[in-house]
């Protein structure tokens, strides 16, 4: 499976990506909206792990991006915004799953299994 990791912070990025690179998944990581959008183009994905907080651009706004662009990878969120608000905007933007920082590793690779 193809992965899209689409997170900020270096350190996150890393340990997640080594730790998915284990399970044999294989793993592109992005640290800003703009690097992701280029690989979408560049690359197929079987999801896409999508962090809200980007520098660059609002994380909503890039999956709303996606989905008008007909984009139809399925994106699992991944943040720490944990208001029902911010988890119901991702899933009527076209989120497929929503999970908040801090969160289980066992959990985040059972939902990517999903």
């Amino acid at each position: 499976m193809n992965i899209l990791l689409v997170e900020d912070d270096p350190v996150l990025a890393d340990g997640l990506s080594h730790t998915l690179r284990q399970s044999c998944y294989d793993v592109t990581s992005a640290a800003t909206a703009t690097y992701a959008e280029g690989m979408l183009l560049a690359k197929n994905f079987d999801l896409i792990v999508l962090d809200l907080g980007l520098p660059d651009m609002d994380g909503q706004k890039l999956l709303r991006n996606l989905r008008t662009r007909q984009v139809t990878v399925p994106v699992l969120v991944l943040t720490a915004r944990d208001a029902l608000d911010d988890r119901i905007e991702a899933l009527k933007k076209g989120a497929d799953d929503y999970m908040t920082k801090p969160f289980d590793l066992a959990e985040l690779e059972t939902r990517i299994h999903a």
